[in-house]
């Protein structure tokens, strides 16, 4: 008897070991449908409309789901709670490899997300709060250098954001507000040396705009107004 419990014990611990919740995405023309199996059993389903409102039937069990290409390799794995992504998210290359990792609270990206290219080095690193960018994102070369770098506020740019060569010199420095270009903008040669000057209001031209040739003299000066050019002047490169 004390046998058969135990065989019966290790069973239903198996059973629930190998029980593997799976889901699959079919693609509609103005809807997206998200199919949960368990076991090839559909336990539930999600519709996605286009405007990412979405809704549930069935339960969706609490703990990690897995997606799988058509070629039968991981895709992602997510861990769900009361219907919806809960905790940690990963997405796979084909080669089963990492390629982005990150946190969802409620359904939405919360707090650090990375991604990776396919030999591993980071990608992208970004602050996301209630399902919106919020902080500093940066962006890497395959090699592991610095390419941007910026910033935004409730999921709007927000800020100074700098761009940068491969060699690291920088090659732009913009300022947004409220996802707007405001403020002075200028972008640089490859040598460091300044290419372009501009004053921005509103997401707009304003002011004074220069623009210089690659030994440092000016090539062109524009006056703007409300986005509106209303006087230029070209000045010719001396030999």
């Amino acid at each position: 008897m004390k046998r058969i419990f135990v065989f019966l014990l290790i069973l239903l611990i198996s059973s629930k070991t190998f029980s593997e919740v799976v889901r699959r995405v079919i693609e509609n023309k103005d809807t997206k449908e998200i199919i949960y199996s368990d076991k090839g059993n559909e336990i539930a389903r999600e519709i996605v409309d286009e405007k990412g409102n979405t809704q549930t039937t069935g339960k969706i069990p609490d703990g990690i789901v897995k997606q799988y290409n058509n070629e039968g390799h991981l895709f992602l794995e997510a861990n769900y709670k009361d219907n919806k992504q809960d905790g940690i998210i990963r997405l796979y290359y084909e080669n089963e490899k990492l390629m982005e990792e990150g946190f969802t609270k409620n359904g939405k990206s919360e707090g650090l997300i990375k991604t990776y290219y396919e030999n591993g080095n980071l990608m992208e690193e970004s602050d996301y709060k209630e399902g919106k960018l919020n902080g500093t994102t940066k962006e890497y070369y395959e090699n592991g250098k610095l390419k941007r770098k910026i910033n935004y506020k409730k999921g709007k740019l927000d800020g100074t954001s700098k761009r940068y060569y491969e060699n690291g010199q920088v090659q732009s420095k913009v300022k947004y507000k409220d996802d707007e270009l405001n403020g002075t903008s200028k972008t640089y040669y490859e040598n460091g040396k300044l290419k372009e000057k501009a004053g921005y209001k509103n997401g707009q031209l304003e002011g004074t705009h220069k623009e210089y040739y690659e030994d440092g003299k000016i090539m062109y000066k524009d006056t703007y107004k409300s986005g509106k050019m209303i006087k230029s002047k070209k000045y010719e490169k001396k030999k």
